[in-house]
């Protein structure tokens, strides 16, 4: 009788061990789990918020990328301001003549691009002619919503 309590005492600590490991691998794999999805979530957020909203309602791009000063083909393009109401966005930005000659009198295209380089928007836009070190200011309405741009490329 002594050696069968002695035995059920052994398989008893034996099952108590089992759920014990048992447990333990269930509450590894849960925190394993909930680290990946933190990593993958943490993957997702943006580098670089896209806009705020002011308290009229108006959005305005805060994007870093866009406002870093572009040079293209003898142009330097800087004081981007990007914003849009009532679902209508509003573009301007300041375009300098760095050559040592007259430029413009010609279209350039202002493409909008997400974070993943994806084009949002093509916008077309006429320069007049520029004198040497000189700049000019454009301005242009878009119907379609380009807010969160992260930055622009300029092409002909």
């Amino acid at each position: 009788m002594e050696k069968k309590k002695q035995k059920n005492v052994r398989l008893n600590y034996k099952g108590i061990i089992a759920i014990m490991v048992i447990i333990a691998i269930i509450i590894a794999i849960v925190i394993f789990v909930i680290r990946k999805n933190k990593k993958n979530d943490e993957k997702q957020l943006p580098i670089d918020a896209a806009y705020t909203t002011e308290d009229n309602g108006t959005k305005v791009n805060t994007s870093t990328k866009l406002q870093e000063i572009k040079n293209f083909n003898g142009y330097e393009i800087s004081n981007i301001e990007l914003k849009e109401t009532n679902g209508e966005a509003e573009f301007s930005a300041q375009i300098k003549n760095v050559t040592q000659s007259s430029i413009g009198n010609k279209s350039i295209y202002i493409v909008f691009k997400s974070q993943s380089e994806e084009e949002l928007y093509k916008m077309q836009v006429y320069l007049g002619e520029i004198k040497p070190e000189k700049s000019t200011r454009i301005n242009s309405k878009i119907t379609k919503s380009v807010i969160d741009a992260y930055d622009i490329e300029i092409k002909f």
